[in-house]
C-alpha cells in the first residue's frame, strides 16, 4: 500500500508480502525419454541381455555353468559360511563384501533355490529394478549407456554379480532422495556399502548434499543411521571370520601401495599396457577410449559443480565425480581392464549430466544396441 502525505510516499510496510523462492525438486527425468518409448526401450535391454546370455550358454554349455565367473564362486562360499557358520579365509581372492552373501544365503533358505540360481535370480531382479529407477530418474538414454558401455554389466545382469543389486540399492536411494525421504535415501546407501564398499561415496554425497542445504537435523539422522548399519555389519563380520576387518587387510594385497588410494593416473597407465598384450588391440583400445571419454566427463562434471552450475541434484553429481576421482587414484593392478565394471554406478549419472550432447532419437539407439549386441562376446573366467 503507498499512501501520500505532506509530499512524500509513505509504505504501509506490513502490507509487503515477502514470497519465499521456491525449493528446486527434481521430480521428472533428467534426460526427457525423446521418442524412446517404455516398450522400445524394454525391447533394447531384452535384446541386449539376450544376446550376452547366448553367447555365454554357447561357449559354456549351460546358465548355470557360465554364472561361474567373476566373484561369484566366493560369494557363494560366503553365503555357505553364513548358513552354516564355519569360516575359512580364502587364501587366493580377497574377502568379499558380506551384503550380497547374505542375500544369497536368505534366498537359498526361504526358497528351494541352490546357491548359483539364487545368484541369478537375485541379480536379474536387481538389474530390472535398477532399470525402471534409472528411467525414471534420468531416462532412456542413461539404462542404455551402462549396457553399451560395460559388457560385463550386460553379464552381471544375466550371469549374477554383487554390482546389480548394489545399483539397485544405490539409485533406490537417489530416487528417495528426489522425494525428499532422506532417512530411506541414506539406509539405502548405507545396505549398498555392505554389498560393495564405494557405497560409501553414495552416503557421503548425501550427507553433503544436506549440509549444503543446511539441513542439521536430517545429516545427524543420516549420519547416525549410517553410522549404526556400518557398526552391525562389523559386529556381524567380526562373529562370523573373528576380524570384524578382514575386507580390508584382505584386499590389500591387490593395492600396488597396500592403501585403497595413490597418486592419480600411475596405476591406470601401467596397467594399460598388460591390457593389450593379453586382450588384444581390438579390447584394448575399446576399454581404454571408454577409460578417457569417461574420466573427462567425470572430471566436466566436478569442474561444473565448483562453479557452482549443478548439472544434476548435489548427492548424485557428488557421488559420480567421487567414483570418477577415486577410481583415477585406485592402485589397483587391473584398474584399466576392470575400469569399465567398476564405473557402472556412475555411468548413467554422467550420461545424464551431459544429456545436452546424448542423441535421444530411436533411430540412432537402435542402431547403437544391435550394433552393440552383435559384436558382444562372453569373457570366459
Amino acid at each position: 500500500m503507498v499512501s501520500a502525505h505532506e509530499g512524500c510516499l509513505t509504505y504501509n510496510l506490513p502490507a509487503v508480502r515477502v514470497m519465499a523462492a521456491p525449493t528446486v525438486r527434481w521430480r521428472c527425468p533428467i534426460v526427457m525419454p525423446g521418442a524412446l518409448s517404455g516398450w522400445a526401450l524394454a525391447l533394447m535391454v531384452g535384446i541386449t541381455l539376450a544376446a550376452y546370455l547366448f553367447s555365454a550358454v554357447h561357449q559354456q554349455g549351460s546358465w548355470l555353468l557360465a554364472a561361474d565367473w567373476l566373484d561369484n564362486g566366493t560369494y557363494i562360499a560366503a553365503s555357505n559360511a553364513i548358513r552354516t557358520g564355519q569360516w575359512i579365509t580364502p587364501t587366493d581372492t580377497p574377502t568379499p563384501f558380506f551384503g550380497f552373501p547374505l542375500v544369497i544365503a536368505a534366498v537359498t533358505q526361504a526358497t528351494a533355490l541352490d546357491e548359483w540360481a539364487a545368484v541369478i535370480a537375485i541379480s536379474l531382479l536387481s538389474a530390472l529394478i535398477t532399470c525402471a529407477c534409472l528411467r525414471r530418474l534420468y531416462g532412456p538414454p542413461a539404462v542404455l549407456s551402462g549396457l553399451i558401455l560395460s559388457w560385463d554389466w550386460v553379464g552381471i545382469c544375466v550371469l549374477g554379480g554383487s554390482e546389480a543389486p548394489f545399483c539397485a540399492c544405490l539409485f533406490g536411494a537417489f530416487l528417495c532422495a528426489r522425494s525428499r525421504r532422506w532417512r530411506t535415501a541414506a539406509t539405502l546407501a548405507a545396505v549398498a556399502t555392505t554389498i560393495r564398499p564405494v557405497g560409501v561415496f553414495a552416503l557421503l554425497a548425501l550427507f553433503l548434499s544436506r549440509i549444503h542445504r543446511h539441513a542439521w537435523r536430517t545429516s545427524a539422522e543420516m549420519a547416525l543411521l549410517g553410522l549404526t548399519i556400518g557398526l552391525v555389519y562389523l559386529a556381524l563380520v567380526g562373529s562370523l571370520t573373528g576380524d570384524p576387518w578382514i575386507n580390508l587387510r584382505t584386499y590389500r594385497v591387490d593395492w600396488n601401495t597396500g592403501w585403497p588410494v595413490g597418486p592419480p593416473f600411475i596405476a591406470l597407465i601401467h596397467s594399460s599396457v598388460p591390457l593389450f598384450r593379453r586382450f588384444g588391440w581390438w579390447i584394448g583400445m575399446r576399454v581404454m577410449v571408454i577409460v578417457a571419454v569417461t574420466a573427462a566427463a567425470g572430471i566436466h562434471v566436478g569442474y561444473r559443480i565448483v562453479g557452482g552450475r549443478w548439472p544434476l541434484p548435489e548427492a548424485e553429481s557428488i557421488f559420480a565425480v567421487f567414483v570418477v576421482g577415486f577410481l583415477l587414484c585406485y592402485p589397483f593392478r587391473d584398474i584399466a581392464y576392470e575400469w569399465p565394471r567398476f564405473l557402472i554406478p556412475a555411468v548413467p549419472i554422467l550420461t545424464a549430466a551431459h544429456r545436452s550432447i546424448v542423441p535421444a532419437g530411436r533411430r540412432f539407439w537402435w542402431l547403437v544396441v544391435l550394433a552393440n549386441a552383435a559384436s558382444m562376446r562372453f569373457s570366459a573366467p
